[in-house]
């Protein structure tokens, strides 16, 4: 039987399990949940699942343990699509509809974002580790690789110790499967940094305006500036790392429902997204009729 292999990269559960338990029911042969918990002393969800090689993981730095997951789930020569999956993740179309797309696409599925000065020069060209690969692409973390492409990641290990050692490698590390093929620039699990990219906007915005007062202002008020200047660049640091964190579910819900990935985070425990759940179900399902 074809299964798709979970991997979870969590801190210690997913966010909302007795939903991920309800996503799954019934087709417990057609899937393998793996689990790399941060913390696992403190996993209660699918404990036995825990795969055996931790490593050590921080924001940015994650591929390490990506692998280990990708390792421990292509030992199954039954798994032929992995999909990875973090702790505010939930599925958004049910598990049959995934099933369906995959075994009838048979493509990895690795959203691929273009590669910006900073990029290449605070990342790529930073980085001295060597050997260098030749080529590279930028995509979002979270994907879903069939089972050559797992095969080409596990072969080229030394290859990629270039990417563990750099900062945000999980969205460079996929470079090593170059020259791509059978896949799709699709986004599995979708991320909102729409929603970033505005507050962003709204943030330079308002520094604009302070440096537009700042020539005009006397020393007083300057330093009040400074401070706000200042405040403004740390919130934009701070923006920058992450997607929205959807706290309230009902101020998205139109855009979930409309989303054609498979997936959707970042979830906050205190959305209470799973209150909404089998509505955002019920409509990937009249959609996708």
């Amino acid at each position: 039987m074809i299964k798709i292999a979970f991997l979870f990269l969590i801190i210690d559960n997913p966010h909302f399990p007795k939903l991920w338990d309800s996503y799954f029911r019934g087709h417990k042969d057609k899937y393998n949940i793996y689990l790399h918990p941060k913390y696992p002393d403190k996993t209660t969800w699918k404990k036995k699942n825990i795969i055996q090689n931790l490593q050590p993981t921080e924001w940015g730095f994650i591929t390490r343990a990506y692998m280990e997951l990708f390792k421990e789930a292509y030992k199954d020569p039954d798994n032929m699509y992995f999909i990875t999956i973090s702790e505010s993740d939930i599925p958004i179309q049910t598990f049959h509809q995934l099933y369906n797309k995959l075994t009838h696409q048979n493509k990895s599925w690795i959203k691929i974002m273009p590669i910006h000065y900073y990029n290449k020069t605070a990342r790529l060209n930073a980085n001295p580790y060597q050997p260098r690969p030749k080529l590279f692409i930028k995509h979002y973390a979270r994907m879903q690789l069939i089972r050559k492409h797992v095969s080409t990641l596990i072969q080229k290990e030394k290859e990629l110790e270039f990417f563990h050692t750099m900062h945000v490698g999980d969205e460079f590390f996929l470079s090593v499967l170059c020259p791509l093929h059978d896949y799709e620039s699709f986004p599995v699990t979708y991320d909102d940094w729409e929603y970033t990219e505005n507050e962003k906007k709204k943030i330079k915005d308002e520094k604009r305006k302070l440096y537009e007062l700042f020539d005009n202002a006397n020393q007083k008020n300057k330093l009040v500036i400074k401070g706000k200047l200042n405040k403004l660049n740390e919130d934009y640091k701070r923006v920058s790392r992450n997607p929205k964190t959807i706290t309230n579910v009902i101020e998205d819900l139109d855009k979930i429902k409309s989303c054609s990935s498979f997936f959707y985070r970042k979830f906050s425990k205190e959305s209470f997204v799973d209150k909404y759940w089998k509505e955002i179900i019920n409509a990937h399902s009249i959609y996708n009729k």
